[in-house]
């Protein structure tokens, strides 16, 4: 995936080598945050902005990582405008394949790890 010239809402750099910006939040609103794991560990900000928006409007993305090292860890987080877009988001990202990952979407309700940090 190619990163255009759209910039997330998050304003945060996106690259491909450390998709992980150095931000602590965290998650508080179950009724519009996503989690999304399974994620290949080259899938960026921007990369899984794109693929939130194309099922509905994306406010905000987290990609989770590694303190020590920066890397990926495989799973992040969306925050999507209204109710109604985060049922959408999920539906068009629950099951799609990237690569040989099927990616996982849900509610953050649905029993996500709080503590990895989210949005605020």
């Amino acid at each position: 995936m190619s990163a255009d010239s759209r910039s997330p809402a998050h304003g945060w750099p996106v690259n491909s080598k450390a998709p992980c910006p150095s931000w602590t939040g965290h998650f508080d609103r179950p009724d519009l945050d996503v989690f999304v794991g399974n994620l290949p560990y080259y899938v960026n900000d921007q990369a899984l902005f794109d693929m939130a928006t194309e099922h509905g409007t994306a406010l905000r993305v987290r990609i989770v990582c590694d303190r020590e090292s920066g890397d990926s860890r495989g799973y992040g987080f969306v925050r999507a405008a209204t109710p109604e877009d985060q049922r959408a988001i999920i539906a068009g990202l629950h099951n799609r394949m990237i690569g040989r990952r099927a990616l996982h979407a849900r509610p953050l309700s649905q029993g996500s790890n709080r503590r990895s940090g989210g949005i605020e």
